[in-house]
């Protein structure tokens, strides 16, 4: 009776919501999450449960990376990525 593997869930649309997966009914590994519109929202990996480990990467509605996050262990740094955003270049 444990969860083993990739584990998907859905928005009421139908939508992909989420990709995660599990060992032993626990969340450790690589996981992503979706839009509604079904573009990446974010990806990483957890560890050992919730704990967030690694680098988290997090995107806008259009799929542009808006922020990384460095994590250790559920302890997370955010690294903002300006490059994606609009600039008013004049």
């Amino acid at each position: 009776n444990n969860i083993e593997g990739d584990l998907k869930t859905y928005y009421p649309n139908g939508t992909l919501k989420e990709i995660v997966f599990f060992s032993k009914s626990v969340e450790n590994g690589p996981y992503t999450f979706y839009h509604q519109n079904a573009k990446l929202k974010e990806e990483g990996f957890f560890l050992n449960g919730p704990n967030l480990e690694g680098t988290i990467k997090q995107y806008n509605d259009e799929a542009l990376l808006i922020r990384k996050k460095q994590c250790e262990q559920g302890v997370c740094k955010t690294v903002w990525e300006l490059d994606s955003l609009p600039v008013d270049k004049d």
